[in-house]
């Protein structure tokens, strides 16, 4: 592995003034977690070609305690989490720094905050800046002239309208870049972004008050929720641009996320992992995309069954890649009405190591669809949320990028860290095979119109993501078609 100094050590080294005495919010180091002759350097992994940080120091007691060693370490050994499913596997791993004491005696791998100060520690802070340095949009991805499909909104130089662009774009926004590209960056920006916070109470009588490095499939989840609460309650073609005039509605639909065990936010990452105590899921595990499915489609019910801030939405969670109609209505009718908006999330598994080349076309061609709000999924060790693709590339909010706690309590609380400047490209070649879809249907010719995908010649030429059945038995969970 040959180490080499790269542009993003600069950003940690300005973030932190030479030394690890601030991070990258401000806080100054107590006198308690002094730091002597710390150095960074960045090296790549010539077979992997992935970016690891080689950070070596001492760590200094103001009281005359031994002193500890900082270095930088690989990944710790897989650790799956199973779904209760056979066929439904998935696993993210992340690179974290270790406190080892000369000895070399185990120490807790997970960074946490100080229970004197309050503050973050100086492993916490040191592994938010390696993380955010590992993540960091440094430049924006580059974009072709072929057309891109962000959630069922077309953008494409030639074939772009120009009078209904003019109404997405901020008025002061005089860049030079097309029109299409500026109304683009604007829809990307109106989606809602959840990435990892620090700071926020602890989860659960845990030592946990971050999910820096476990809980980017949380966050994936609550960004795929929020854009589906987003076209319930302001349409898809809202942008954040200002003056908002849904401002009250914006932050609505923010608080529901509020990072606390609270009944104002119910989609909290809080809430979430009480809604997997019976998968055995406890704060630092890492989950499958079937799980938060799970746990989304549980807290939505829920709320829906106490309050009526959610428009009345309920949500279904499909098995072995089988809608069942008569699941859907049963849910339908828990509503009391004739109709209610409906979520359908679809865990899937397009592979064994890789998504197998014939459901590459099926999966770009689901973001020209009204219904569709994306899916969960990205790479081994990262989990985003997908909302877009431009020929064989993924567009992705991606998660990992450490902020701290906002308490969504206040009446007038920042919003700009909830919403992603330009998202990340990914190859489809890239992707992990386990994935959750997911759609919103808002009426009854939506939910119609969801049915008839898998036999549309033009969205599955070769092998269906998902099948459609009329019933199920219960006794033997073999499915019945009209």
């Amino acid at each position: 592995m040959a180490a080499a100094r790269l542009p993003l050590l600069r950003y940690i080294s300005q973030e932190s003034t030479g030394s690890i005495n601030h991070d990258s919010e401000g806080h100054s180091s107590s006198a308690d977690e002094d730091v002597d002759d710390v150095s960074f350097a960045f090296a790549r992994d010539r077979a992997s070609g992935e970016l690891q940080l080689d950070l070596t120091g001492h760590k200094r007691k103001s009281d005359g305690r031994e002193s500890h060693v900082l270095q930088a370490r690989p990944p710790p050994p897989p650790h799956p989490h199973h779904d209760h499913h056979p066929h439904y596997h998935h696993h993210h791993h992340c690179n974290s720094i270790h406190a080892v004491p000369p000895d070399q005696q185990a120490v807790p791998e997970r960074p946490h905050f100080s229970t004197i100060t309050g503050r973050p520690s100086l492993k916490t802070r040191l592994y938010c800046m390696w993380n955010n340095a590992l993540h960091r949009q440094v430049f924006r991805p580059h974009f072709s002239e072929a057309p891109i499909w962000v959630l069922g909104q077309y953008y494409h130089d030639k074939d772009f309208e120009v009078t209904a662009a003019a109404m997405l774009v901020p008025p002061d926004d005089n860049s030079s870049e097309p029109l299409h590209m500026r109304a683009f960056n604007c829809d990307v920006y109106s989606r809602f972004f959840f990435p990892y916070r620090q700071g926020f109470p602890q989860i659960n009588q845990s030592d946990y008050t971050t999910d820096i490095g476990w809980g980017c499939l949380f966050r994936a989840g609550q960004m795929m929720l929020a854009h589906a609460l987003c076209v319930l309650k302001m349409t898809r073609d809202w942008r954040y641009i200002e003056p908002d005039r849904q401002l009250d509605t914006h932050r609505s639909i923010l608080r529901l996320f509020d990072d606390q065990l609270a009944y104002h936010c119910p989609f909290s990452i809080h809430h979430l992992i009480n809604h997997l105590v019976d998968d055995k899921v406890k704060p630092g595990d890492w989950l499958s995309p079937s799980q938060i499915c799970r746990a989304l489609t549980r807290a939505i019910n829920e709320r829906t069954d106490r309050e009526d801030d959610l428009n009345g939405l309920r949500a279904v969670c499909t098995r072995d890649a089988e809608v069942v109609k008569s699941e859907i209505e049963l849910e339908i009718s828990l509503s009391g009405k004739p109709w209610c908006p409906v979520i359908i999330f679809i865990p899937l598994r397009l592979g064994i190591r890789d998504i197998s080349p014939v459901y590459e076309l099926i999966l770009r061609s689901l973001f020209t669809t009204k219904q569709f709000i994306g899916f969960v999924g990205g790479r081994p060790r990262q989990s985003l949320y997908f909302i877009g693709c431009q020929g064989p590339d993924f567009l992705g909010l991606d998660p990992h990028i450490c902020r701290t706690f906002v308490n969504m309590t206040e009446p007038r609380f920042p919003m700009e860290s909830f919403h992603c400047v330009s998202p990340r490209k990914i190859p489809i070649t890239s992707l992990d095979p386990t994935l959750s879809i997911a759609f919103l249907c808002q009426t009854r010719e939506d939910l119609e119109a969801f049915y008839a995908l898998p036999s549309d010649p033009n969205m599955h030429q070769q092998s269906p993501l998902y099948t459609v059945c009329a019933r199920r038995d219960p006794r033997t969970l073999k499915s019945f078609v009209e």
